[in-house]
């Protein structure tokens, strides 16, 4: 299991994204997932699923809704809820 620590440079990253990138760009989403996917992984599940919610809506709004990486974003929300025991909760 990856250390709290592990997680603090991603979320700079995004930070430094946000500045550099508009809005809806792929690689804030790309960030969006990895860091949620961490967050998830180390029980922070509120931040988790915000992260992962902003990057699948950015992937909505920019690919076709059977591209693969809008699938792989679903999973990871999907493995959020069954971390927090949610299974009755699913991605819109």
């Amino acid at each position: 299991m990856p250390a709290a620590s592990d997680a603090q440079p991603l979320g700079t990253a995004i930070a430094q994204l946000q500045k550099i990138f508009p809005a809806g760009h792929p690689d804030i989403a790309t960030a969006s997932v990895n860091y949620g996917s961490l967050l998830a992984e180390l029980g922070r599940f509120d931040e988790a699923e915000g992260l992962l919610s902003a990057g699948l809506a950015i992937r909505r709004s920019l690919l076709r809704p059977d591209h693969g990486e809008i699938a792989l974003a679903h999973g990871s929300l999907g493995d959020l809820y069954i971390r927090r025991g949610d299974l009755r909760a699913r991605a819109a």
